[in-house]
This record gives C-alpha cells, structure tokens and sequence, in this order.
C-alpha cells in the first residue's frame, strides 16, 4: 500500500500558538505520487487583541479581511471529515512540510481550542524540508545559506506562485523536498558516493 503523505501549511496571526491563531490552513495530501483534493479553509481568529500586524503584512492579509473568514468551528465541522477520509490508514501516513513543528504546534493548539483532546496527526512520522536542508547545507551540498521556503524553492528553480498562502506554500514544500530527494541520489545514480 503506498503511504499518504499530508503536504500541510498554516498561516497565523503570529508566531506563538499559544498567542497567536491560525488564519489559513491547507492540506494537500499526496498518495503514490499522485496528489489527491487538497483541503483549503480560511479561518476568522478569535483573539483579535494578539494579532501582530507584521504577521499579515508576510501572509498579505488585512485584518478586516480575516475577520471575514469563517469561524473555527466552520473549519473544523470541515477538516476533520476530511482528514477522517485521509486518515484511514495512519501508520502508513506522513505528515510534510516546511518547518513543519511551527505548522504541527498551531495544528494542535487549533484542536485543542476546538476542544478536541488530541491531534491524531501529531504522532504520525513527518518529512521536513527544513530540517533535510540544514543536514544537506552541514553535510557540504550546495544549498543556500538562508534556509527559507522561498530561498530552497529559487534554489531548486521551482516556481513559487504566492509565498505565504498555505495550499501554495505546501505546494512549494512538496516540490522542493522531491528536489532534494534527487539531489541525495543523484551520486548513487551512477554507483559513486558523495564527498564534499
């Protein structure tokens, strides 16, 4: 059975998750190399006094645009039906993105204020392209020095369409990290080994 791999990216209304809520979320999920429906909501937050407004100059939001979005509570009568589908078989799941921790925090704060008692996803095994790019850059492949989506995305040459938008930002992950997987097996393409 092939694993599904959840390509997931949030935009928030700051750094914090205890703070600071999540205001976009998608969830592009990704099964056999074929990419399936992604999941898309926008989300109206609640603690509107926390939110730093250097946060929705990065992800180009206004604030009277978000509190326009939808409730929590719409989201999540939303997503959960839909991870409930892509969840069917969690050991063979994997969750990926880009710095995925900051992703994977938020997501759990956004159940728990959704009083659900725990992500199901938090324990699935996860990709990070992040992480993989710091172990690249130390192991002395080229990489840029600035680890950032955008900077590892023009590295790769992969289009980004809109930076810091979530389903285009998962997207930008996902291309990115099977970028660096055939930059690792490039060498043993032709039976040698990499030394920098």
């Amino acid at each position: 059975m092939s694993k599904t791999i959840l390509w997931i990216d949030v935009e928030t209304t700051g750094l914090n998750p205890i703070l600071h809520e999540i205001i976009e979320i998608a969830i592009l999920p990704e099964r056999g190399g074929e990419l399936l429906e992604p999941f898309v909501a926008q989300v109206r937050p609640e603690r509107v006094k926390q939110i730093n407004p250097s946060a929705l100059e990065v992800n180009g939001f206004t604030q009277e645009e978000i509190m326009g979005f939808p409730s929590r509570n719409n989201a999540y009568s939303r997503m959960i039906p839909y991870l409930r589908e892509v969840e069917r078989h969690p050991i063979d799941m994997v969750l990926a993105g880009h710095n995925l921790a900051f992703d994977v925090a938020f997501l759990q704060r956004f159940y728990w204020d959704c009083a659900l008692d725990h992500f199901s996803l938090a324990t699935a095994r996860r990709w990070d392209t992040y992480s993989v790019a710091s172990a690249l850059q130390l192991a002395g492949l080229p990489m840029p020095d600035r680890l950032s989506l955008g900077a590892l995305a023009e590295h790769f040459g992969v289009k980004q369409e809109r930076a810091h938008r979530a389903l285009d930002d998962a997207k930008t992950a996902r291309a990115v990290w099977w970028a660096m997987i055939d930059q690792i097996r490039e060498p043993f393409k032709t039976g040698g080994v990499y030394r920098p």
